[in-house]
């Protein structure tokens, strides 16, 4: 059994692979990306990135105990969707790594939401994204204990879980959930 100090080790060492791996994404966003879909109906590219970024910065604020100053959905992103994304990440990790705040997000959500929106990212720009394996196959765990079927659907943050390929890669099983 691990100590809680080991598994805080463990999911700080994914964390932060995960943030490395989408950071080095948004860093390749070109202005001519901008308008590109993405797997995600709602979001084209710009939109995915203010998204990552917003709830990035959201992520960071609660776990350095700091009220988020505006909804993730709504946050005014920089000029560098980049330097603000590593900013926050930066962030991110050292509140995670201190005494953890009550009203942190849970580190498994930060990792879901960081590995599927890469993806995300990584498909809409028809380029690759390596996250490490044990990042990819720790994340489905997360999220089956996290997304009940009332988070699921039409209207709701997560759509329907669908059937991967027999043949898909971990990520695309991870997506697929």
């Amino acid at each position: 059994m691990l100590s809680e100090e080991d598994a805080r080790s463990i999911e700080d060492y994914q964390l932060t692979l995960a943030l490395a791996a989408t950071g080095a994404v948004i860093g390749r966003v070109a202005p001519a990306h901008q308008n590109l879909p993405t797997p995600c109906s709602e979001f084209d590219v710009g939109r995915l990135v203010h998204h990552i970024v917003g709830w990035s910065i959201n992520f960071a604020d609660k776990a350095s105990g700091v009220d988020p100053a505006a909804d993730a959905a709504m946050r005014p992103v920089g000029a560098s969707p980049e330097i603000d994304y590593r900013a926050a990440t930066a962030r991110t990790i050292e509140g995670y790594r201190g005494e953890v705040e009550p009203k942190a997000t849970p580190v498994g959500f930060v990792l879901l939401e960081t590995v599927t929106h890469g993806w995300d990212l990584v498909t809409a720009l028809g380029q690759g994204i390596v996250f490490p394996d044990e990042v990819v196959h720790t994340t489905p765990a997360t999220g089956r204990g996290m997304l009940k079927p009332k988070h699921r659907g039409e209207g709701q943050a997560f759509g329907a879980k669908i059937a991967a390929p027999p043949d898909a890669s971990a990520i695309e099983h991870l997506v697929a959930f």
